[in-house]
C-alpha cells in the first residue's frame, strides 16, 4: 500500500495541489501543499482499509475534498471576542474620529491624522493603517503577523482609543507634530 501511495504521490502531486488551489480561494492561513500533505499523511498512516479501494485516485480526491470542507469549517469558527467594541461599526468609529478633526486653515486634516498616527506604538499603528486606510481584512492581517484574531482586535481597540486621545490632545494644544 505504501509503495502504491508513494508512486501516486510522485505522479499526481501537481494535479492534486492544482485541484486544491482551485477550490480554496480565501483560505489564506493554509496553502494547498499543506492540505495535500495532510491528506497523504493520513492515508499513509491508515493501514487498515475496511474494504479494498477500487478507484484509488477517486478515493484520494474525495479525501482532498473532505479535507477542504473541514478546513473551510474551521475558518468559519475562528473565535471572535463578543466583548470587543470593534465590530462592523469599527469603520464608522474611524470615520467619526477623522471627521472630528477640526479643519484649520493652516492644518491639512490628512496630515494631522498621519502625524497623530505616528505617535501610536508600531503594532497599533500598523493594524489601523492596514485595516482602516488600506482596507485589508483583520483575519488576513492576523495571519500575516502570526497572531490570533483576538490579539489583533485588542491592538486595534487600544490603537483607536489612543489615537482618539492623541487627536484630542493635539487639538487642545492646537499643534502639529
Amino acid at each position: 500500500m505504501k509503495k502504491k501511495l508513494t508512486k501516486f504521490w510522485e505522479d499526481n502531486y501537481k494535479s492534486m495541489t492544482g485541484y486544491v488551489r482551485n477550490r480554496i480561494n480565501n483560505l489564506s492561513y493554509k496553502d494547498e501543499e499543506d492540505i495535500v500533505q495532510d491528506v497523504m499523511l493520513n492515508l499513509l498512516n491508515k493501514t487498515d482499509f475496511v474494504a479494498p479501494v477500487k478507484n484509488f485516485t477517486g478515493y484520494v480526491y474525495r479525501s482532498l475534498k473532505n479535507q477542504l470542507i473541514d478546513e473551510l469549517r474551521k475558518a468559519v469558527r475562528e473565535p471572535v471576542s463578543l466583548n470587543s467594541t470593534l465590530n462592523a461599526n469599527s469603520s464608522d468609529e474611524f470615520i467619526n474620529l477623522i471627521t472630528s478633526i477640526e479643519a484649520d486653515d493652516d492644518i491639512d486634516p490628512a496630515e494631522f491624522l498621519y502625524e497623530a498616527l505616528e505617535l501610536l506604538p508600531e503594532n497599533q499603528r500598523y493594524v489601523i493603517i492596514e485595516n482602516e486606510l488600506k482596507g485589508k481584512k483583520l483575519r488576513v492581517i492576523a495571519v500575516e503577523l502570526n497572531i490570533s484574531l483576538n490579539t489583533l482586535l485588542s491592538r486595534k481597540a487600544r490603537g483607536m482609543k489612543n489615537l482618539k486621545r492623541i487627536i484630542e490632545t493635539m487639538e487642545e494644544n492646537n499643534e502639529t507634530v
